[in-house]
């Protein structure tokens, strides 16, 4: 299954015409818990392929990818390659949507009496967290495409937004995970 994900995403990489049919059927199954495994993985591998292609649906892959799903995980990965082919103030602002919830969790999480519970959850938001920031990559030096095709979008100078972003979310990693390592 997971090669013909690769294969799907490969070719829709050189047909990119045919996103508009084919990601409306992977968004869909997306909440599908029959189909959530390959779906989740079909439109990651689909974002990492035929990222340039897809601003147009940014809006709508976000919006869709924020049901809950046991492969959240890799749904966040997914993101971060959807994100990293589009201008800085679009990720920021998709970022700010994608991460306020999560940042508001651990907000609250670090409020409430420290237990075994608590450790899991904030765990696993910060999981969620680097996964998305792993595969967001703003400098577009992509290397697994050599076609001169790929359409690669400037470098903004000055301090990187996502690098800032990503450091206040390991600082609060490791403030988070300090107040829990008595547990």
């Amino acid at each position: 299954m997971l090669d013909n994900n690769r294969a799907l995403s490969e070719w829709l990489a050189d047909h990119p015409v045919m996103i508009n049919n084919v990601l409306p059927l992977v968004l869909q199954a997306l909440g599908n818990p029959e189909l959530s495994i390959s779906s989740v993985s079909t439109l990651k591998k689909i974002c990492r392929e035929c990222k340039y292609d897809l601003p147009p649906y940014a809006a709508n892959i976000v919006a869709v990818s924020q049901v809950r799903t046991s492969q959240c995980m890799w749904l966040m990965q997914a993101l971060g390659f959807l994100l990293s082919a589009l201008q800085v103030e679009e990720i920021l602002k998709n970022l700010h949507s994608l991460i306020t919830p999560y940042i508001q969790q651990l907000e609250k999480l670090a409020d409430e009496t420290p237990n075994p519970s608590n450790k899991l959850a904030i765990i696993h938001i910060l999981g969620l967290l680097s996964n998305l920031f792993t595969t967001l990559d703003i400098s577009h030096h992509d290397d697994d495409h050599e076609s001169n095709e790929v359409k690669k979008l400037p470098v903004q100078q000055g301090p990187n937004p996502v690098s800032t972003a990503a450091f206040l979310i390991h600082s609060l990693s490791v403030l988070s995970l300090s107040l829990f390592n008595s547990i």
